[in-house]
């Protein structure tokens, strides 16, 4: 007996083994086919706050789905109806900061339609929804005018899959200091959504996928949208806001959205900052008056559109890395007074655009280089934008403005672009291009196709053009351009003597097209240099024309070497110089209207501008032709009075006309009458 018994201990403790051996292959069996469906699933290895990766957490939701509980949806309208219904379903907590109602461990599956998974209505209780399974819903969770709600580490979805139209994950309507922590939401249209003056919520570490749209905000404010990771969207995107304000997106993982990662629709005072966007389709753009955004230290890589600027003013962007995309780095478009500083900007077809009318940008210390096609580009009548400090390299051209004049090109580094340094076309008027270092760019350091009045001065101009011809020069102008300036520009392929020791090579330099530089200096050290204003020039009138009433005076400026401000004043004379009158005295711009009603009738004038610079140094023009000054006033045109004796004979006479033939046929048309008012027969 004693026997048997021992050998029945054996065959017991046999099969306790082997039974264990089995459900170790079982439970491992589970994990790995897990894995395997996870894998397909393309989850993010980011880690959320409990220190597991998406994939690890989605594992865990598979494999520990026997711990819910199933239950209805729940609907919880009011404070009096939530503690209720705690009471009756055992949650534990009394809604207050120290002890919150807490909602856990159940699974709501939904029946779909128009039917909500749990909906919570006008409570300010403080209450936790955590670690539950909802599916299949129109509105999974809903909150409407709720206060202090946590809603963290749930699996939120429709199984169903894909993009299913006008389901929500979670949505907060009107609803203020609430926490949405930790949650993974796919599958649905939009996964959060957050409206109607919502306030002051918070919504970080959820994982965001396969819906249409990630995070959306319309018209809520002072929200904190921080360390998501939000991947794999539709057309919406990656993270929209629509009329909000003053809300922090930062430090979020945006990537593989089919819209852009992030998009603001009229929304002001926002930072975005410190985000990671790469794979969408643009990368963040401000669109429809989204003024007075900061955009800071994000990394934008792998996008079809960089950072886009629609329609929007006064936003800082500033410190960001855009690179390897498909269009511009980064874009203003009819935009205006935008701050655009210490980008990193490369890799992408285009650097910097300026485009649609945008306007009194400060472009200022950003490195741009690798893009193919232009490092810094403006058109489309953009004007008044200030470009300082930034150093443009590898690009095809360096700088290129088409149709855009009064903009400020001052002290940047322009180096070994494959085409031109800067690239003027098609009326860019006005612009000053000064103090820049422009070198061993493969065309021409600058050229000047169709562009006028553009003052070129105190540049740098060194090993430019080794592709053009030998003997040729550094700068080009294509005619029709008139009334360009070059003085005071540094030339290493200049050798001309300077005998007087002033600093200015004896020779002028010769640039392509029959122009030239004047006043070109021997060396890049201008401290010694003579203090020098330059010749002025007459535009209108030249001599010669006669004039009356009201005249425009203008004239090219003179230039100081040392960029001191120089004033002028305008003088007329009848006597042929004997005695000069004044017309204006001291200003600083480069015209000024007459009145040549002052001037004597019939007279000869001749005309004088007076220059001088801060630092007392002088010159003066005087026109090679006397102006003819004839104030009876033009003959009248012939065209003008025949339009004038149509207006005054023959249209009262159609008119005339036309009321008399109403008579007629009025006589016409009624009877005749004899003298005591009875028809006649």
């Amino acid at each position: 007996m004693v026997l048997d018994s021992v050998n029945l201990v054996k065959h017991r403790t046999y099969c306790f083994v082997i039974l264990v051996l089995i459900s170790l292959i079982f439970v491992n069996t589970n994990i790995e086919s897990d894995k395997t469906w996870n894998r397909n699933l393309r989850f993010s290895p980011y880690e959320n706050d409990m220190g597991l990766s998406v994939f690890e957490a989605h594992s865990r939701y598979k494999v520990q789905r026997t711990n819910y509980m199933d239950h209805d949806p729940i609907t919880i309208m009011g404070n009096l109806d939530f503690l209720a219904q705690a009471t009756s379903e055992g949650w534990p907590g009394v809604g207050s900061k120290a002890n919150p109602i807490i909602i856990k461990n159940l699974e709501i599956i939904s029946s779909g339609g128009f039917e909500t998974a749990i909906s919570i209505w006008d409570t300010n209780l403080f209450f936790q929804l955590t670690n539950c399974i909802l599916t299949e819903a129109f509105e999974i969770i809903s909150l409407h005018n709720v206060e202090n709600a946590n809603i963290s580490h749930n699996v939120v979805r429709n199984t169903n899959g894909g993009n299913v139209p006008e389901r929500t994950g979670i949505v907060l309507f009107g609803g203020s200091s609430n926490t949405i922590l930790n949650n993974t939401v796919d599958n649905c249209e939009w996964a959060i959504r957050v409206e109607v003056n919502s306030k002051d919520n918070f919504i970080s570490n959820n994982t965001l996928y396969d819906c249409n749209s990630g995070i959306s905000l319309d018209s809520s404010h002072n929200v904190t949208i921080s360390r998501n990771v939000v991947y794999n969207n539709g057309p919406d995107g990656g993270i929209n806001l629509r009329g909000s304000t003053n809300s922090v997106i930062s430090d979020n993982q945006i990537y593989d959205n089919e819209g852009d990662g992030l998009i603001l629709f009229g929304s002001r005072s926002n930072l975005i900052h410190n985000n990671t966007v790469t794979n969408n389709s643009g990368a963040i753009a401000l669109v429809e008056t989204s003024n007075d955004n900061e955009v800071s230290e994000n990394l934008l890589t792998g996008n079809v559109g960089g950072l886009q600027v629609w329609g929007s003013d006064r936003n800082l962007l500033t410190h960001n890395e855009i690179g390897n995309g498909y269009q511009d780095g980064l874009v203003l478009s009819s935009s205006t007074f935008n701050i655009v500083s210490h980008n990193s900007i490369y890799n992408n077809f285009e650097g910097i655009g300026i485009v649609e009318g945008s306007s009194n940008n400060l472009i200022y210390n950003n490195t741009i280089f690798n893009n193919p096609a232009v490092g810094i580009y403006l058109s489309q009548s953009s004007n008044k934008n200030n470009i300082t400090g930034n150093y443009v390299y590898n690009n095809n051209n360096g700088l290129r403005l088409h149709t855009s004049c009064n903009n400020s090109i001052v002290n940047n580094i322009i180096n070994h672009n494959i085409g031109n340094g800067i690239l003027l076309l098609s009326s860019s008027d006005n612009n000053i291009i000064s103090y820049n270092e422009i070198l061993n760019n493969t065309q021409y350091g600058i050229q000047l196709e169709e562009a006028n009045f553009n003052l070129i001065s105190n540049n740098y101009f060194i090993e430019n053009g080794i592709d053009n011809s030998e003997g040729s020069s550094q700068a080009s102008i294509i005619l029709p351009s008139e009334y360009n300036i070059f003085a005071f520009n540094f030339w290493d392929d200049w050798l001309s003597s300077d005998i007087n020791g002033d600093g200015f090579a004896d020779s002028p330099y010769k640039i392509d097209g029959g122009f030239q530089d004047d006043f070109p200096l021997i060396s890049q050290d201008i401290s010694s240099v003579a203090d020098i204003i330059t010749d002025m020039m007459f535009i209108f009138p030249l001599g010669g024309e006669t004039v009356h009433g009201l005249v425009k005076i203008q004239w090219l400026p003179s230039l100081d070497v040392f960029g001191h401000t120089v004033m002028y004043s305008l003088y007329y004379s009848v006597n042929n110089g004997e005695n000069w009158i004044l017309i204006i005295a001291n200003i600083e711009t480069v015209y000024w209207f007459w009145d040549t009603t002052a001037a004597p009738e019939d007279s000869s004038c001749i005309l004088k501008i007076f220059a001088i610079c801060s630092e007392g140094v002088e010159k003066e023009l005087i026109i090679g032709e006397p102006i003819l000054i004839d104030n009876h006033g033009p003959p009248p045109n012939l065209s003008i009075l025949i339009v004038i004796i149509a207006i005054v004979l023959v249209i009262p006479e159609l008119y005339i006309g036309r009321r008399f033939s109403k008579f007629l046929t009025k006589l016409q048309m009624e009877p005749a009458r004899n003298s005591e008012g009875v028809e006649n027969p």
